[in-house]
């Protein structure tokens, strides 16, 4: 997250062949931390070339806008593009991650541009903020007339110790548009940024392993479907 140095540099040891696709200004960043990291930019709204991948590119990936600044010294302010991504399928699926953004009229010009996305992936802390957001959400689709099925959400930081948790998730399962399982509020899911690996390599029996395999099969399995 938020390009960690270190996890640059593992990804580009154990992985020497690896490409990275980014936003503008982000060949100097990267090539600071992996000097032999092959990285190909592209500014809002272009695609990136896939060639490398295979005669036929198994998707399309687009660099698109999104509202936010960057900033990661005093004297680099928004020296890099901040944007979101878009994975479209040769079946015409698009899968759209908004990364770190502001709510903004972005959004519907990239409706615009691509038609209905096929999934809106929400994660929801269970607090009573989190229900004034999810709301926001379902208003917005119900105001565009968007299809509100391609809503799927999940609980994430959910701590069943705590009263205020259970009852929030038990209202909003009622909704159908979340998955079953969630990611709890553990010490193990903390220990990611410690040992800067995925938590089945270093927990791979724990319950908060569990919970991330059997949400991502979950999830995996609702998206194809």
């Amino acid at each position: 997250d938020h390009l960690d140095e270190p996890s640059i540099k593992l990804l580009a040891r154990q992985n020497p062949q690896m490409r990275a696709c980014g936003p503008l200004g982000m060949v100097e960043l990267l090539r600071g931390m992996a000097p032999k990291l092959a990285v190909q930019e592209a500014g809002w709204w272009q695609q990136f070339d896939l060639s490398f991948l295979a005669s036929a590119a198994p998707f399309e990936l687009f660099e698109l806008p999104a509202s936010h600044w960057h900033r990661r010294g005093l004297l680099d302010l928004n020296e890099v593009l901040w944007g979101s991504l878009l994975l479209r399928l040769p079946d015409g699926r698009t899968l759209y991650f908004a990364g770190e953004t502001n709510f903004n009229g972005h959004f519907e010009e990239i409706e615009r541009q691509f038609g209905p996305l096929d999934v809106v992936l929400m994660p929801i802390i269970p607090t009573t903020l989190s229900i004034r957001t999810y709301n926001m959400v379902k208003d917005y689709f119900k105001e565009k007339e968007l299809d509100s099925s391609k809503l799927m959400c999940f609980f994430t930081m959910a701590d069943l110790r705590k009263n205020m948790h259970n009852e929030i998730m038990e209202q909003l399962y009622k909704d159908k548009k979340f998955f079953q399982n969630y990611i709890p509020y553990l010490s193990d899911v903390e220990k990611m940024v410690i040992h800067r690996q995925p938590i089945e390599e270093f927990a791979r029996s724990s319950y908060a392993a569990k919970c991330y395999h059997d949400l991502w099969t979950e999830i995996r399995e609702g998206v194809v479907a």
